[in-house]
This record gives C-alpha cells, sequence and structure tokens, in this order.
C-alpha cells in the first residue's frame, strides 16, 4: 500500500515556477535596452526585489518535505521525505512506529484541519496525510493501522 502526501510538494513545484518566471523577467530585462539611464536602474531594481522575494518563497516551500509511505505486506515500510533538492528514504520495521495520531487544528480561514501523524521511535513525526475532510483523514489513518496491524 502507498500513501502520498502531495500537500507540500505543491508548494514546491509552484515557488520553482516562481523562481521561473522571475529568470524569465531576468532574461527579458538583460535583453531590452530602455533608452533613458534612469528606467534601467529601476528595472533592475524592481526585479531584484522580485527575485529576493521568489527565493525566500522557494526556500519556505523547501523547508516542509512532501511525504510517501509505503507499507510492505508484513508491515515493513519505506518513508521517504523528498523537497525539490534532496530525497531521503528508510526502510523501517513496523515496531518502530509508536503512534499514529489525528491533529485537529485550524486553518487560516477558521476552517478545521486534519492531519495524519506517524511518531517513530526516533522521534521524527511525518505527516502522511491532511486535509479539511474528517472522513477522508480518518479512512487514511485507518487503512495504514491495517496494514501495519493495529486494528
Amino acid at each position: 500500500m502507498r500513501i502520498e502526501n502531495r500537500t507540500a510538494r505543491f508548494g514546491q513545484v509552484l515557488s520553482a515556477t516562481l523562481v521561473a518566471l522571475w529568470l524569465v523577467a531576468v532574461a527579458v530585462a538583460w535583453l531590452s535596452d530602455p533608452s533613458d539611464g534612469l528606467s534601467v536602474h529601476w528595472t533592475w531594481l524592481i526585479i531584484g526585489g522580485f527575485g529576493i522575494g521568489a527565493l525566500g518563497v522557494l526556500l519556505l516551500a523547501n523547508r516542509r518535505p512532501a511525504i510517501t509511505l509505503d507499507i510492505g505486506g508484513k508491515g515493513d515500510m519505506t518513508l521517504t521525505e523528498a523537497t525539490l533538492f534532496r530525497r531521503r528514504s528508510r526502510t523501517l520495521p513496523a515496531q518502530d512506529v509508536l503512534d499514529i495520531a489525528l491533529v485537529d487544528s485550524e486553518d487560516q480561514d477558521g476552517d478545521p484541519y486534519i492531519r495524519v501523524v506517524l511518531v517513530l521511535a526516533d522521534g521524527t513525526q511525518a505527516v502522511i496525510a491532511e486535509g479539511h475532510r474528517r472522513e477522508d483523514v480518518e479512512r487514511i489513518a485507518g487503512m495504514v493501522m491495517a496494514a501495519l496491524g493495529r486494528v
């Protein structure tokens, strides 16, 4: 069974797209030749500000990895954490899972937001599912618990 939390991947791809658009703006500004000297400085100042913002968003989006959890027939699992620049996979026995917790919170609009957090023996906490619909998130938590033999 494979569980993928792609919420973080969406932010990573969106931020990489923002950086790509910024690079296009730099190329257009580099190739253009404004007639007066003042607009050149303002153009590069504005593009520089957007560049700092784009790189900041890229770094912020890559702080949270996209999680993939593969559970084999015997309960052994592979936990993969991936950002745009790094991928780390670990194979773990089912006994390394201390808890599968449902964490209730609120999003920025005050709507309920639920996460399924996998707590490992080494202290690692991986968000394997999340969303606004409690039924969907609880179903995924139940599937993981059943695959690990914890029903």
